[in-house]
């Protein structure tokens, strides 16, 4: 086999050389251009637009804040939504969830006391599309609680004809109706906030490397 490969080889070297004369001016030259652009990673934050009552409000847009009257044992329509903008490039998603007054939560026995976790508070998170991430981030000196969900993959909207909403992180939460009116009054002004974050997945070996990067680039 190897012979056979020498003497084809050795054929073609003696044609070209016996054509050279008269191929020496048929030429020919191309070029490829290489056009760099530069990603984007674009999201949205919202919620239902609800009263004081947390029942919706037909017709109204969504917005990023509501404010509720609290009542024990009534369910108060939340769900914080998060829309990843068409044309946006493949990234890592994740939702914080942070309550302000945490010592009056957790002297709250019906919310978990000292245990508490925010599924005693709201209502429908997915586990499946929503991965509670280890332990909350507690800051006593600002006295709030963090809960950190990452959504199970990375999206991708740069081929998208339109924006990209994924499940909400919950629908409801509801104050337990054994919570006394002392244990109320403690929260009163309690602030929910929910934030949206995205990072790029181009470029990191995974999902935790990537949210390394973040939180050292944000500092947060």
């Amino acid at each position: 086999m190897k012979r056979s490969l020498i003497l084809i080889l050795s054929i073609v070297l003696a044609l070209s050389a016996s054509t050279l004369g008269t191929l020496a001016y048929l030429t020919d030259e191309d070029s490829a251009v290489n056009t760099l652009t530069v990603g984007n990673v674009q999201i949205t934050v919202d919620e239902t637009a609800v009263n004081t009552s947390g029942e919706a409000i037909q017709g109204e847009p969504r917005r990023q804040a509501n404010h509720y009257h609290l009542i024990p044992g009534v369910g108060y329509t939340k769900d914080p939504t998060l829309t990843v903008v068409k044309g946006s490039s493949q990234a890592y998603v994740r939702m914080l969830v942070k309550l302000d007054k945490y010592s009056c939560i957790k002297r709250i026995a019906s919310l978990g006391g000292d245990a508490f976790a925010l599924e005693k508070l709201v209502d429908n998170i997915d586990s499946s599309l929503w991965k509670l991430q280890a332990n909350p981030t507690i800051d006593e000196q600002n006295d709030t609680i963090t809960f950190e969900y990452r959504y199970y993959q990375a999206v991708d909207a740069s081929d998208q004809d339109e924006d990209v909403p994924l499940e909400p992180l919950f629908n409801q939460f509801i104050i337990p109706s054994t919570v006394t009116s002392d244990e109320l009054q403690a929260i009163d002004g309690m602030q929910i906030t929910v934030y949206g974050h995205a990072i790029q997945a181009a470029g990191f070996s995974g999902e935790s490397v990537a949210w390394d990067a973040f939180d050292q680039e944000t500092g947060s």
